[in-house]
């Protein structure tokens, strides 16, 4: 299975005499419990990855089959990479599964003193707080852009959903999330620590815009919340 978010006891788990086998796209012992890709990408880990492990009582704390490892580039998101560690263990499956059921697969144990753990997330805690970094904030949009809800902020009277963004090596003096310019595709936003984000893809009730055709001005300002309709 994967993505199962039940914990069995072990009546249900003896009814396999080879085990139930999980996929958990981390490398366990990080990151055990929800969201554990989610998670890794806002914490800016050079590495992800995804671990085959055996069910147990616990939460995914089982023995290990094997793990796969995926270098977490700036400009992947969660979407790339996922698709990445899904190449990753079709190809590597095949071969691990015949030894499992041949009784010949080495499996080893998880260290508990390296265990960390995480909880799921929802939809409403994609809110964009543009007081932290440039970096920050881009490892906060592309772990939950598309298929996930994508990260999300305020313009006025809408709710924008950030699709995908890049970091600008440039220190802007501005008031976080200020837009600082516009350009053709694309505009510049105002982080923490003097440091500044472009975003290039929006979302505004399901239609997808390019930013510089809503925001229409360097006096715009986004915000935790929208503004009051004035009639």
């Amino acid at each position: 299975v994967c993505g199962w978010y039940r914990l069995l006891d072990n009546e249900i788990l003896s009814l396999a005499p080879n085990g139930m086998w999980g996929v958990h796209n981390s490398l366990l012992p990080k990151y055990r419990g929800g969201s554990p890709l989610v998670w890794s990408i806002i914490n800016g880990d050079d590495t992800v990855g995804s671990t085959v492990f055996k069910i147990s009582e616990g939460v995914d704390n089982g023995e290990i089959l094997f793990q796969i490892s995926i270098t977490n580039n700036t400009n992947d998101d969660i979407k790339s990479l996922l698709n990445k560690i899904e190449s990753a263990l079709t190809r590597e499956l095949p071969r691990k599964w015949e030894s499992l059921v041949t009784g010949q697969a080495q499996l080893s144990i998880q260290d508990e003193n390296k265990a960390t753990y995480c909880g799921q997330r929802i939809e409403d805690d994609g809110q964009i707080d543009w007081y932290k970094n440039s970096k920050e904030i881009h490892n906060f949009i592309r772990a939950q852009s598309d298929p996930y809800p994508c990260a999300f902020t305020y313009y006025k009277r809408s709710k924008i959903h950030i699709l995908s963004s890049n970091i600008i090596e440039i220190t802007y003096h501005g008031t976080p999330g200020q837009v600082l310019r516009r350009d053709t595709d694309s505009i510049t936003v105002a982080c923490g620590n003097s440091s500044a984000i472009i975003i290039t893809r929006i979302r505004v009730d399901n239609v997808i815009y390019n930013p510089n055709s809503l925001i229409t001005s360097t006096t715009d300002r986004f915000t935790r919340e929208a503004a009051p309709h004035t009639p």
